[in-house]
């Protein structure tokens, strides 16, 4: 038999396919077995040995090819070519894993040529077949291009409460830079806001309202509320004023094949300050204009006992978010932290917001990478 070590390969990416091309010095009609497995080396710490984790399914799975003699005169040389598909789950090249191909002989009394043996891989974020000849040259290439692409991760929890706790945050993983996307608005080119409709009732007038000017819609004679929504937003975007401030459009938040709210996007970067009266239980959502960004990092996973005493604030801490770049990205330096956490204050939306307006939640996305710059 023989074993393959598939080390050096970038963490986060995922082999997608192996192809197992082997010799074994017998005679003709015997084929390879290969297997494909990996060993997590957390689920084995304090046993003193590596657990094996599952194997590829099948794991004995081989093709066996006619053996054929390459040089007429010469010995025949019998091949026989697997070729692995692991699962994401399997397949997934991790931090605390150590992936391995173990190749065998189709009888017990058979061996494999060692000059015969080759592995070709494909992953994921390559996309070609590298054999073992060329791969650590190769794989080093890959491994630097790989980290230098940021690893995004969306900042989930609240965004307004400072971390105190050592889940908080995004993990870093050690990357000396990352990026750090901040949006405030749902599109760059303009602000949004959404008309959710909770209920809808015949005879029913809406008005709207886009930095001053008013648009008054009555639903007499509607059939039902995307009807409603329809007609509405024709009579926003006809408007002479109103329908050069946004673009109205009805939506289907549930997916169930009908329009139940009214999304208004600006037409200009500019922000538009938005109202809306009428109808039972309509809620207007709109994107919030300006936000201050607080950054704190974790250095030490022992440290977090006494939080938040033990996730500090950087000399770059704090940035401003705003309109009309609401989305915005920071590239800070985390070099030495294990933890990144952003916290949004003092957000605020646009001078004229009717007092019944909501803001809708920003979103924080982290992007560790090692970049040198």
């Amino acid at each position: 038999y023989a074993i393959v070590p598939l080390g050096n390969l970038p963490i986060g990416s995922t082999i997608t396919a192996i192809r197992v091309i082997a010799s074994p010095k017998t005679s003709a009609g015997v084929g390879i077995t290969a297997t494909l497995r990996y060993w997590d080396e957390t689920a084995s710490l304090g046993s003193g040995t590596p657990t094996l984790g599952e194997v590829q399914n099948p794991p004995t799975a081989y093709v066996a090819t006619t053996p054929t003699a390459t040089n007429v005169g010469q010995p025949a040389v019998y091949t026989s070519e697997v070729t692995l598909t692991p699962s994401a789950a399997d397949g997934a090249i991790r931090r605390d894993r150590a992936h391995e191909v173990l190749i065998e002989a189709g009888a017990s009394n058979n061996r494999l040529a060692g000059d015969g043996l080759l592995l070709r891989r494909s992953r994921l974020r390559s996309g070609g077949l590298v054999t073992t000849n060329a791969f650590s040259l190769a794989s080093e290439l890959a491994v630097r291009m790989a980290a230098r692409k940021p690893a995004w991760v969306v900042q989930a929890g609240s965004l307004f409460e400072p971390p105190n706790s050592a889940t908080d945050g995004v993990a870093l993983f050690g990357a000396p830079t990352s990026l750090v996307a901040i949006a405030l608005r749902q599109v760059l080119t303009g602000r949004s806001a959404v008309l959710t409709f909770g209920s809808w009732v015949a005879g029913q007038s809406f008005t709207v309202t886009v930095d001053g000017a008013s648009v008054v819609y009555d639903s007499t004679g509607d059939a039902d509320l995307p009807a409603t929504l329809t007609d509405f937003a024709n009579a926003i975007n006809g408007d002479p004023t109103v329908g050069l401030l946004v673009q109205a459009t009805p939506e289907d938040s549930t997916g169930n094949g009908a329009n139940d709210r009214l999304r208004l996007v600006g037409r200009n970067p500019e922000d538009f300050s938005i109202g809306f009266s009428g109808g039972v239980g309509v809620t207007c959502t709109a994107d919030a204009a300006s936000a201050v960004v607080a950054l704190s990092y974790a250095l030490d996973a022992a440290l977090l006992t006494t939080a938040p005493v033990d996730w500090f604030a950087p000399p770059d801490a704090l940035h401003i978010v705003q309109s009309p770049m609401a989305r915005r990205v920071l590239r800070v330096s985390t070099g030495g932290y294990l933890r990144g956490h952003v916290t949004l204050a003092q957000l605020t939306g646009v001078g004229g917001d009717a007092a019944s307006t909501l803001l809708t939640a920003p979103t924080v996305t982290w992007g560790p990478a090692f970049s040198e710059t």
